[in-house]
C-alpha cells in the first residue's frame, strides 16, 4: 500500500489516543490534515471550569477563580468569533456553587501546588506522551490521589472503571515521585436542577493495582504502535458513526457532506487549521 500524507505530530496525548480509538476519520482530519473546528459548548464549559479550579485550589479565592474562567471565555470569544455571554450566564453560578461546596466538604490535608495543572511528558515504550494533571491531593490520612475534574451534565459511572486516562495519569504522577492510591474523579454537575442543587458534586475513587497498570501500559503501547503507523501515512481512514456525533464532534457537517455529496470539502473549507508545524497532540 502506498503511503498517503504524513503528520508532523511526534508526541501523543490521552485526547489523541481517545480520538484514534473512537474514529479514524476524525483522527485523520484533526492530526494529519490539521483541521481545528470550533469547540463544542461542552468543551468550552470544561475548559473555563478547569481554569477556574486551577486558581481556586491555589488561592481559595472565588473572585480570582471566576476571573480566570472569564478570561478563558474571552479567549474563546476572540479566537472563534462566538458570542458566549449566555454560556457564561449558565456556567458562572455552577462554578460558584462548586466553590461553596468545596469550602464545606473538601477534606484535603494538602493540595500539592506544584502539581496543579501540571504538564507531564512520559515514555510509553518508545513514544512520548504528554498531558496535564489537574491536581494531586493528600487526604488527612496521608493518602494521595490524583484529582481529575469532569464537568458533566449527566453523570454516567459504569464506564469509569475501564477509563485508560486514570491509568495514564497515575503513570505520570509516579514518575514525578508521587504515590497516589488512584484517581479521584471530581464530577461537577453542569445542571441547575433541584437534584443537582442538593448534590452538586460527586467524587468517584478509581483504583489501579500494579499488575493491572502494567497490562494497561502494554496495551497503550500496542495502540501507539498502530497509531504511529497511521500518522506515518499507513492505515485505512473510515468513519465510526455514533449517536453522540451531532453533539460533540466539530466534523459532523463534513460527515453529512460525505453522505450527500461524496466529498467533505464544502464544510472543511470553512474550518480553520492549526499551525502546520505542531509536534504535539493537544491534550484537553
Amino acid at each position: 500500500m502506498e503511503p498517503r500524507e504524513k503528520s508532523n505530530i511526534t508526541k501523543h496525548s490521552h485526547s489523541s489516543m481517545e480520538t484514534y480509538r473512537r474514529c479514524r476519520q476524525k483522527f485523520y482530519w484533526t492530526y494529519v490534515k490539521n483541521y481545528k473546528p470550533d469547540p463544542s459548548m461542552g468543551m468550552i464549559k470544561g475548559s473555563i471550569g478547569h481554569s477556574a479550579l486551577a486558581v481556586w485550589y491555589r488561592t481559595y479565592d472565588s473572585d480570582q477563580a471566576l476571573q480566570a474562567a472569564s478570561d478563558k471565555l474571552f479567549e474563546y470569544e476572540r479566537s472563534s468569533n462566538m458570542e458566549l455571554s449566555e454560556l457564561w450566564d449558565e456556567t458562572e453560578p455552577i462554578l460558584s456553587r462548586y466553590m461553596d461546596w468545596s469550602r464545606k466538604h473538601d477534606d484535603f490535608g494538602k493540595v500539592h501546588e506544584g502539581m496543579i495543572e501540571k504538564k507531564f511528558e512520559i515514555k510509553i515504550g518508545t513514544y512520548d506522551v504528554i498531558g496535564y494533571i489537574d491536581a494531586i491531593v493528600e487526604m488527612s490520612n496521608g493518602l494521595q490521589w490524583i484529582l481529575e475534574h469532569k464537568f458533566w451534565s449527566r453523570v454516567e459511572r459504569n464506564h469509569l472503571d475501564l477509563d485508560p486516562q486514570v491509568s495514564l495519569y497515575l503513570m505520570a504522577a509516579r514518575k514525578e515521585g508521587y504515590q497516589p492510591q488512584g484517581g479521584l474523579y471530581n464530577i461537577i454537575k453542569m445542571s441547575t436542577s433541584e437534584a443537582s442543587s442538593h448534590q452538586p458534586v460527586i467524587r468517584i475513587p478509581l483504583f489501579r493495582n500494579a499488575e493491572g497498570s502494567r497490562y494497561i501500559e502494554r496495551e497503550l503501547e500496542l495502540q501507539l504502535n498502530e497509531q504511529s503507523k497511521f500518522l506515518e501515512g499507513y492505515g485505512a481512514v473510515y468513519r465510526t458513526p455514533m449517536k453522540s456525533c451531532p453533539y460533540d464532534c466539530g466534523f459532523f457537517s463534513a460527515c453529512l457532506d460525505l453522505n450527500t455529496e461524496g466529498t467533505p470539502m464544502r464544510s472543511l473549507d470553512n474550518i480553520p487549521k492549526f499551525k502546520e508545524e505542531s509536534e504535539e497532540a493537544e491534550d484537553e
